[in-house]
């Protein structure tokens, strides 16, 4: 869906697939380390 609108080109898919798979850990820790810093 996310790579529909785009231009498709090998490049982009890839870009989106290697985005797709860090983007939701790095979240969740920066998120953890933000809470971990509020409670101390």
């Amino acid at each position: 869906r996310r790579i529909a609108p785009g231009p498709c080109t090998p490049a982009e898919v890839l870009r989106m697939a290697v985005t797709s798979v860090v983007i939701p850990p790095v979240a969740c820790v920066h998120r953890l380390r933000g809470e971990w810093r509020a409670r101390r």
